[in-house]
């Protein structure tokens, strides 16, 4: 689990309690449906019980501001809102398993610290889950763990940035033996060794959808669709297939949207890890990108150049447009709604910048973290602006405070970028803190 607060006891209430063991689904879409345990196509319109497609009727609920939506990546979806929404699946669905497939789509609409994509388990101690905005060391961003003995012993595995908003993805986590895989639209992004199996997490009892074990985490935003649990493991073709099987063969990238970067003398230009990928079926989607080295001449002085980037499955080339400015001038202070830190608040920071610069543009991102008694860091809410010349922008960040903040300090960074992840953390101003 990606929480280290030893301290949380968490209570669930759930009103349906299901009981189920794990039967193979009779074969149907060319194999694809072979060992399904669960089969969530989210295609209701009406009322709170999900349907197992499988066959093996291992129904699941909607709880709390989990709602239908028509818009789904295949026909209907479920929308989950972000306060108190999520998924409940059936006691012990993943209690038999060994290798285990579980795949999904899904559309996050924004993204907060330790959400979760699924969650099985008992409670902090014993747990099985996949995140897509991960932060800590082995399992960040996107990223996978197993424990049964509370987080510090978790197993890991991590793709290393989060999952994108805004776009529907396809996520797929895979336990083979002691090797663990997790996908990202139909290809491996991250692997491990994952000795722990799903049935020596023994009966779980919390099996959720949108919710995470820790009750001080964020409930999720957005939308899932075509949920699956095999009690096999998937092969990386099966995966592939499955990706594609929406909508048959995937599109191909026809050209990619160049960015424009700005950065100082002497500093060298941070390049988005994304860029935007036009597809042959004239949808969008956000890809990765190697870039270029770049020769510190380019940008020892003022002026513009180029970088081209690489983007995997395609010769089509990414293209960066640099331009290199006098050093830039920023005036920054930060206010809190508060005079101190008072459990169960609201804590909300804001920080107000001021590009006095006549001709730089630049972003400023404003990070609020809340750090507990032992100096670990237990949530994290950020916000980034573009600043324009001679302009004033304001950054509001924030997040419920724990019930106990005995010795926990609020700190507020401000630092360039646009990214938690991909900012090279060049600090704009001192470290503001609260206690």
């Amino acid at each position: 689990m990606l929480k280290r607060v030893l301290s949380l006891v968490i209570i669930l209430s759930i009103a349906m309690t299901f009981i189920s063991f794990p039967i193979a689904a009779e074969a149907e879409e060319g194999g694809l449906a072979d060992n399904l345990v669960l089969w969530y196509k989210f295609d209701e319109t009406e009322g709170t019980v999900v349907r197992d497609s499988s066959g093996n009727n291992n129904n699941g609920a909607l709880l709390g501001d989990a709602t239908w939506s028509t818009e789904g990546k295949m026909g209907g979806s479920v929308r989950l809102g972000g306060s108190d929404g999520y998924v409940s699946m059936p006691e012990g669905i993943v209690s038999n398993l060994d290798d285990i497939t579980v795949a999904m789509w899904v559309k996050m609409e924004s993204t907060s610290s330790y959400l979760r994509l699924f969650d099985f388990g008992t409670g902090t101690s014993v747990n099985m889950f996949l995140t897509p905005s991960g932060l800590n060391e082995g399992a960040v961003g996107l990223a996978f763990a197993i424990t049964t003995s509370g987080w510090q012993e978790e197993e890991r595995m991590e793709k290393g940035t989060p999952l994108d908003t805004n776009v529907w993805k396809h996520v797929a986590v895979v336990l083979s033996g002691d090797t663990g895989f997790i996908y990202e639209d139909g290809v491996e992004v991250a692997r491990g060794t994952i000795t722990l199996n799903p049935s020596d997490l023994g009966n779980t009892t919390n099996n959720y959808i949108g919710k995470s074990q820790y009750s001080s985490d964020p409930y999720f935003r957005g939308n899932f669709d075509d949920f699956r649990i095999y009690s096999k493991a998937l092969s990386a073709a099966q995966i592939k297939a499955l990706y594609e099987g929406s909508e048959g063969p995937a599109p191909t990238i026809i050209s990619i949207d160049s960015v424009e970067v700005t950065t100082a003398v002497g500093k060298a230009p941070v390049l988005p890890a994304t860029v935007t990928a036009k597809y042959s079926d004239q949808t969008s989607s956000p890809v990765e990108v190697v870039w270029d080295a770049i020769d510190p001449a380019k940008y020892a002085e003022p002026g513009t150049f180029e970088v081209e980037g690489t983007v995997a499955g395609t010769d089509i080339k990414a293209k960066a447009i640099v331009t290199v400015i006098e050093k830039k001038d920023f005036d920054i202070s930060v206010t809190f709604n508060g005079d101190s830190l008072v459990p169960n608040q609201l804590l909300e920071a804001k920080v107000k910048v001021e590009n006095k610069s006549e001709d730089y543009e630049g972003s400023a991102l404003a990070i609020v973290a809340i750090y507990d008694k032992d100096g670990k860091m237990v949530n994290v809410s950020y916000v980034s602006k573009k600043i324009l010349p001679q302009k004033t922008e304001t950054l509001s960040a924030g997040f419920k405070l724990p019930a106990n903040v005995e010795g926990y300090e609020v700190r507020v960074f401000v630092w360039e970028g646009t990214n938690l992840f991909t900012s090279n953390m060049k600090p704009l101003s001192d470290v503001v803190i609260l206690k």
